[in-house]
């Protein structure tokens, strides 16, 4: 005979395991509404905003940010339209990676970890615009903002390549166009979003285009499905040269 309130338990079991599973598997709201779609002349990239000392700071992809100069004028998408931001830049010498002063707080300082724990083969979110396009999702605290796609990896690997102070990291997922500068974020035990790393591209393959089994002699250059990425720590070492970012004005929740 079946106990029908062991099988209920265990049924109920099994459902809270699940939920809470899959509350661990997605990025919290503020992660999501520390991303931004930017513009500097033909480039579009995606930069999400750190808080560092009381200070707030955007960090992007490097080749997003081409040029010498240590300030900018570029666009970010907001209520529906790009307007102009002048922001002070930081370029790591090492990694593909800039850091922004923007003249005022634009993201809410809600709690992100800038370091943490993170294992091989953990899934990571990136969050982004790929193709300049984005979300219907309305967040009521986003000010106007539009919320980024959020796409899934795992983490493959990371190493140091040559004198590098910090490891690459690299990540197996699709990186589009426009996720350049995205964050590449893990999710710990207590469901707090920790930021590992920035995107800088993707590995490229080789493919060989043959016409009927026949080899062409040409070169396909495709999507390998390995995000190549810079490890956080190269945006905090610019941080600590110039800490020029905008005073935080609210209190963290």
């Amino acid at each position: 005979m079946i106990d029908i309130r062991k099988a209920f338990l265990s049924g109920l079991t099994g459902i809270l395991l699940t939920c809470s599973a899959f509350a661990q598997e997605t990025v919290t709201s503020n992660m999501l509404m520390r991303v931004f779609a930017i513009q500097n002349g033909s480039n579009h990239a995606t930069a999400f905003a750190i808080d560092v000392d009381n200070r707030q700071y955007l960090v992007t992809a490097k080749h997003a940010m081409p040029g010498t100069t240590d300030t900018a004028q570029i666009k970010i998408f907001h209520e529906e339209k790009w307007k102009d931001i002048s922001v002070k830049v930081m370029r790591s010498d090492e990694a593909d990676i800039a850091v922004l002063c923007p003249p005022v707080q634009i993201a809410p300082a809600l709690p992100v970890l800038l370091k943490g724990d993170h294992y091989l083969g953990q899934d990571v979110f990136f969050l982004g615009f790929p193709y300049m396009l984005h979300t219907n999702l309305t967040v009521p605290d986003n000010r106007g903002f539009v919320i980024p796609f959020v796409k899934k990896g795992a983490l493959s690997a990371w190493f140091k390549e040559g004198n590098s102070r910090y490891p690459t990291i690299f990540v197996d997922g699709i990186n589009n166009p426009g996720f350049s500068g995205a964050p590449i974020v893990v999710m710990n035990p207590k469901r707090e979003a920790i930021i590992i790393g920035i995107i800088s591209g993707y590995r490229q393959s080789q493919d060989p285009v043959t016409n009927r089994g026949i080899d062409t002699g040409l070169i396909s250059l495709a999507n390998s499905g390995i995000i190549v990425c810079g490890d956080i720590k190269y945006a905090l070492d610019e941080i600590k040269k110039k800490p020029e970012g905008a005073q935080i004005q609210q209190e963290k929740k």
